[in-house]
């Protein structure tokens, strides 16, 4: 049907359908971690919770870092022309985060608990990597320079985003990664604390009327 409407009226899917990055990151993915987190076994994911966090920031920042290199290496075959490598570091960020709803249902399926460390590593590192992965993302994207148009001396048109991945530029995203991360965690603390100290307070008065 999408493509139906598409062909017959393409101005139409242009002008009214667009996806909202900000949109699906920002408000309808939290919800989904939240709904995890809360299934998870907390005592077990305290338990592994180093390993998981080697897993979840470590992993996911090696993973983007070897599929964008290997993405820029394997793109200059053919034409000689490779992609830029901060574009292709973006793309490596975008694919790192993995979703293991079916690792899960096989290690379920074989009577493996939750409370099991095999379980609770790759449940607990899915939890984290998909926010490395958005901070990763969102890093790289500042970086990112015009999409402007130019010639070469042979008069061929190229793209000005071909911007170096210099040591200036890691280090920056370093600090604004770790930055991200740091409050992330510290905005993540005070809303559990300020959750906490809330419902305390109505420990001893929990009703309908006044929970809704």
């Amino acid at each position: 049907l999408g493509g139906l409407v598409q062909a017959l009226y393409p101005s139409l899917i242009e002008q009214n359908m667009s996806f909202d990055n900000d949109l699906f990151l920002h408000i309808l993915l939290p919800p989904i971690i939240f709904q995890a987190a809360l299934s998870i076994d907390k005592r077990a994911f305290r338990r592994d919770l180093f390993p998981i966090l080697c897993f979840a920031v470590g992993g996911t920042v090696l993973s983007s870092v070897a599929v964008g290199v290997l993405t820029y290496f394997l793109s200059s075959f053919g034409n000689g022309t490779s992609l830029p490598l901060l574009d292709c570091l973006l793309f490596g960020s975008l694919i790192s985060s993995i979703d293991p709803v079916a690792t899960l249902g096989i290690l379920s399926g074989v009577g493996i608990p939750q409370t099991d460390t095999l379980y609770t590593l790759i449940f607990g590192e899915s939890l984290l990597n998909d926010g490395v992965a958005i901070v990763l993302f969102d890093t790289l994207v500042q970086h990112l320079g015009p999409d402007d148009k130019s010639n070469d001396t042979d008069g061929n048109t190229i793209s000005n985003d071909f911007r170096a991945v210099d040591g200036e530029m890691i280090t920056e995203i370093a600090v604004v990664f770790l930055i991200c991360t740091v409050a992330s965690v510290l905005i993540g603390l005070c809303c559990g604390a300020l959750s906490a100290l809330y419902f305390w307070a109505l420990k001893s008065k929990h009703t309908a009327v006044v929970e809704t």
